[in-house]
């Protein structure tokens, strides 16, 4: 069978017409779309926490339609401590595990390494003991949630 210069073919004895052709363009750019990273939603810290200026603003958004990545240096206020398993901060609505899921952030000060975990109610939870002045950084820190 003679190629038509331009024309997409699937089986042997079978030719797209353009109808075809642009719904599906339309479906691959919508689901292109769905993969455009989301907005960064900033995340509010409990009392015993800050923002460090020297990162990024803490903030959390969307990714690849189900990855949650997160942004900014966060550090215990002078004078606080954070125990383990005390709340940092509650991801936002949409932006929160179907599972319980952890990580492993680095910390600035000491370079050791701290248990992050992600709770389903977006409540997010320092897994060993945090003193005045650590800091902890955010950044790329990523978890599905599905």
């Amino acid at each position: 069978m003679p190629s038509v210069p331009g024309a997409i073919t699937g089986a042997p004895s079978q030719k797209y017409s353009g109808i075809i052709d642009l719904r599906f363009l339309q479906v691959l750019i919508a689901q292109l779309a769905a993969l455009e990273p989301g907005p960064w939603i900033p995340l509010v810290l409990t009392e015993n926490l800050e923002f460090n200026p020297t990162g990024w603003e803490p903030a959390s958004r969307i990714e690849m339609g189900n990855i949650v990545r997160l942004r900014g240096l966060i550090k215990v206020k002078a004078g606080k401590v954070l125990v383990p398993g005390a709340t940092m901060f509650t991801l936002p609505a949409g932006q929160r595990p179907s599972k319980t899921a952890g990580v492993v952030a680095q910390q600035v000060l000491l370079g050791a390494s701290e248990y992050v975990q992600f709770e389903t109610s977006g409540e997010v939870k320092t897994g060993k003991e945090l003193i005045a002045e650590q800091q902890l950084w955010l950044d790329g820190l990523t978890f599905s949630i599905t």
